[in-house]
């Protein structure tokens, strides 16, 4: 799904997590009232199992992969269930984008119209522990591709509301919690406010075990280092 001129696929998983600037996540006017039907730091109910698989796919996922766990429960918390049929469309090409999804079960196949013939062709397919959905959310798009299952699906879900409200209040807290831990660093104290916040915004967070090699004598300087903890 929402692909801006590609396919919505999967980020690469790691342990380190990088935040960045994303203004174009304010680009929409939110109306905290219109959640599309899940008030916003509602618990949807969910099982032990399906709490957890949420949560590592969310970990997973580099929009989310710098948040803590406590912000990725609220997203989680947020989910709703969203049963399919095969042959059902999830999402169209061309439609506003509505929620973002992850896959519990089942398959779903991606499509996008192109040509002056807009003939549809398959270019990707999902399976579970998958998501989609998020781009167009984000960057207030049209849909890139239809999504359309490929077998009996059983989805999570988050309204674009819900998503787009969390990620803002998320993004806003770290960039205030980075800001304020980097005018208490000497070396930085001459940076200006607007420097400060690119600083803020560009920081990546690392957690190194006991006795872990952080840099060796030799190496390229391409980091800079600020001892958090």
């Amino acid at each position: 799904d929402d692909e801006e001129d590609q396919e919505d696929e999967k980020p690469p998983s790691g342990t380190k997590t990088q935040a960045r600037r994303r203004r174009s996540i304010c680009g929409e006017n939110l109306n905290p009232s219109d959640t599309g039907g899940t008030t916003i730091g509602s618990k949807i109910p969910k099982t032990d199992e399906e709490s957890e698989r949420i949560l590592q796919i969310l970990k997973e996922n580099v929009l989310f992969g710098h948040m803590a766990d406590e912000e990725l429960s609220t997203l989680r918390d947020a989910m709703f269930v969203v049963e399919k049929e095969s042959g059902d469309v999830i999402i169209k090409q061309g439609d506003d984008g509505d929620n973002y999804y992850i896959i519990d079960s089942g398959g779903v196949d991606v499509y996008i119209k192109s040509g002056p013939e807009e003939q549809e062709n398959k270019v990707t397919s999902y399976r579970d522990g998958d998501s989609f959905g998020e781009l167009a959310i984000l960057y207030n798009t049209r849909r890139a591709a239809s999504c359309i299952a490929s077998s009996a699906c059983r989805l999570w879900a988050l309204d674009r509301v819900s998503f787009k409200t969390i990620a803002v209040q998320t993004m806003e807290s770290k960039r205030n919690e980075h800001t304020s831990f980097l005018q208490r660093v000497p070396v930085l104290q001459k940076l200006t406010q607007y420097e400060v916040l690119t600083v803020a915004d560009a920081l990546q967070e690392l957690t190194f075990e006991d006795g872990h090699i952080v840099c060796e004598e030799g190496d390229a300087g391409d980091r800079f280092y600020v001892i958090k903890d």
